[in-house]
């Protein structure tokens, strides 16, 4: 397992945050230490959206509702469509890269 997880503390970490979410649900959810999709804000915005189950539901319910959108979205979308995801997770997402020129 060891070879194939790019972040060499995330083992650490996943139990330090296990251990923590067992005394208190409301901690935050474990994310991404570095590496250098960090610095993508496509990647960062997906793992903000995915990075948790109820970000998942949210971004599921709000894609296109017919089998025909649905494969255009597919065939159109390579990189995540910031309109699917939660419009204060897209601004957040938005300020952290504002500062070095990026966009989401």
């Amino acid at each position: 397992i060891g070879a194939i997880v790019e972040d060499a503390d995330y083992h650490r970490r996943l139990l330090d945050y296990i251990r923590a979410y067992r005394k208190d649900r409301n901690t935050p959810q474990l994310r991404r230490a570095g590496g250098a999709l960090k610095s993508d804000p496509n990647f960062v915005l997906a793992e903000e959206t995915f990075g948790e189950l109820p970000g998942f539901m949210r971004y599921a319910v709000r894609l296109p509702r017919t089998l025909p959108g649905l494969l255009r979205h597919w065939a159109r979308d390579t990189v995540i469509n910031p309109k699917y995801c939660d419009p204060e997770t897209v601004a957040e997402v938005r300020r952290r890269f504002a500062t070095v020129g990026g966009n989401a």
